[in-house]
């Protein structure tokens, strides 16, 4: 696999050497929840001011290639910014880096200097409010902690592998092995089993141990995680005080010992009939953290079921469902909430209208999925009072609706207003940016307007490739549609060219048996197939639908319509050997 590579600069005084070291163990260590990278640490003693850079001017020269050449900048401060500090910071700021500044806390003053010294300090820390978060640490556990979880956080926000419709089909996938792996169990505890079913157990748990190392990647993922983690634990934290299992479910929690915390929920619920509703919902929350969401659907289901009137709880279950492709319970729950919701609640009804809108966009309702986004656009239009950011995401999403109802012209219409919104938050090299190129690039290819296609998707690659380079998923993905366009263009020796770059770049992430490896077989085998070259058509068809066994059952939609695809043009291939 060819790893891209992140640079991190690690900056502290001498007396943080200790948490600047931690650093670097923990950095190997999130890497590997990240093997599609290569994080690699740039150290710097930032009250250093002798040996090799004896003045500021040579200091500011041997820093700065450092700080360019960095994608993070990590600071650690106790009892002092440091001679050179603000500068460099200001400097990293200015250069747009992720900054993530720790504080270590219980510092004494002990002296005039040290108390001049500290006093700096903390009007530095004040003056970074409203521009970024500064964090609190008083032991190494805590460090470590908030460190891996705004590292995740960042790398899987700027280097995804994976699109939002990967991220759903994969969750999809885990949780039906969730429900083979619990069935194999049982049977398992009945049964006298064989080694061949035991082996089978060991394949599907290391199946399931795969597919969340992959999700574990996702940005998509890595943002609900973090979200859903700390509303968990602000939402635990008033009842420590009279519940013992609850505080060490928390502190099971803070550790990412799920199975610890779930295990310490199910006795208080045990315990605290009173509390069973708000129990069963924070197992459902735990649940969700695992990536088990049909176990976490159980408890939020539970949950409403005693709080039928609960908006948070019916908010659980309903995102549940529609993440479980279970999009008429979706829908039910989504309209519950509707009908719950005070009108002055204006952020949650513009989010359940959003989610409304995509839902029936997914069922094939289009006007009820219009109806719902323009209400969402509406409220968030009185709720700001301003273009932001989220609008231009609701306008996106009206816009996929009106590609697919074919109205493209509209749809057009829709993206190029997200787009220039987010031009105004973003520059114009952002990969939200080249998302909404891409967007545009395919329309223009449903559109059948080849040549606009290429132009915007030409804007995507190259915005694409600053941020992940020449080999990464996104790249596989801007190829294929590429591939698709020309395919439109009936150029296909162009098209098989685009395609088998993705396919390329895809085996060497993913491997020779992925449902997106598939996928790069399929349309090489269409491809091929109005290329007359019916042979290799089959083949890759063929290799498609090996491919699928391994994560579909054989009645699946997608391996059957392949299945019908060979039997097409295995008739073409006859046909051509009997009118050669």
């Amino acid at each position: 696999m060819v790893k891209q590579t992140v640079k991190i600069f690690i900056a502290s005084s001498s007396e943080m050497k200790e948490e600047r070291d931690k650093c670097i163990i923990i950095l190997n260590e999130i890497n590997k929840s990240h093997q599609h990278l290569h994080l690699e640490a740039i150290e710097w003693e930032y009250d250093i001011v002798h040996g090799n850079h004896p003045n500021f001017k040579d200091l500011q020269k041997a820093i700065n290639p450092l700080l360019k050449a960095a994608d993070v900048c990590i600071f650690i401060f106790n009892a002092k910014i440091g001679k050179y500090t603000r500068e460099e910071f200001e400097l990293a700021k200015k250069l747009k880096k992720k900054l993530i500044p720790f504080f270590k806390v219980g510092f004494s003053a002990k002296t005039k200097d040290e108390n001049t010294n500290w006093g700096e300090l903390i009007d530095f820390k004040v003056s970074l409010d409203g521009f970024i978060s500064a964090i609190d640490f008083n032991d190494s556990t805590k460090f470590e902690l908030e460190l891996k979880d705004n590292l995740h956080l960042y790398l899987s926000q700027q280097f995804s592998q994976y699109s939002s419709q990967d991220v759903s089909a994969l969750l999809r996938l885990l949780n039906e092995l969730h429900e083979e792996i619990d069935l194999l169990k049982r049977s398992q505890k009945l049964l006298n089993t064989t080694p061949l079913e035991q082996n089978l157990l060991l394949e599907k748990e290391k199946e399931k141990l795969s597919l969340l190392n992959e999700l574990n990647q996702s940005k998509e993922i890595q943002e609900q995680q973090a979200k859903d983690k700390k509303e968990l634990e602000l939402r635990l934290e008033p009842q420590i005080v009279k519940d013992n299992l609850k505080q060490k479910a928390l502190a099971a929690i803070k550790e990412n010992k799920f199975d610890d915390a779930k295990a310490l929920l199910l006795e208080s619920a045990k315990d605290s009939v009173i509390e069973t509703a708000t129990t069963f919902y924070e197992l459902g929350k735990v649940a969700k953290l695992q990536l088990s969401y049909k176990e976490a659907l159980k408890y939020f289901e539970l949950a409403v079921n005693i709080k039928p009137g609960d908006l948070n709880m019916i908010m659980e279950a309903a995102n549940m469902y529609h993440e479980l492709a279970n999009y008429d319970k979706a829908i039910s729950y989504y309209e519950k909430l509707l009908d719950l919701l005070n009108e002055n609640d204006k952020a949650d009804l513009s989010f359940v209208n959003n989610e409304l809108g995509i839902v029936n966009n997914k069922v094939g309702d289009y006007d009820k999925a219009i109806f719902f986004l323009k209400e969402s656009i509406k409220i968030n239009e009185e709720l700001y009072n301003d273009e932001n950011p989220e609008l231009a995401k609701r306008y996106n999403n009206l816009g996929t609706v009106y590609s697919n109802k074919k109205d493209y012209e509209t749809a057009i219409e829709y993206v190029k207003k997200a787009l220039n919104i987010d031009l105004k938050y973003y520059d114009n090299e952002h990969p939200n940016i080249a998302d909404y190129y891409n967007n545009l690039g395919v329309i223009y290819s449903n559109k059948e307007e080849y040549d606009n296609a290429i132009y915007y998707l030409e804007k995507t690659i190259a915005i694409d490739k600053k941020h992940f380079g020449e080999k990464h998923p996104k790249i596989a993905i801007d190829y294929n549609n590429f591939g698709a366009a020309y395919y439109g263009k009936n150029e296909l020796d162009k098209a098989i060219d685009y395609y088998e770059m993705a396919l390329h770049i895809d085996k060497e992430y993913f491997g020779e048996e992925h449902p997106k490896i598939s996928l790069r077989y399929a349309n090489l085998g269409w491809a091929y197939y109005y290329k007359e070259e019916y042979q290799k058509a089959i083949d890759y068809f063929e290799v498609s639908i090996k491919i699928d066994k391994k994560f579909f059952p054989a009645n699946h939609s997608r391996i059957v319509k392949k299945e019908e695809s060979v039997s097409v043009v295995q008739q073409a291939l006859k046909n051509q050997q009997n009118n050669p």
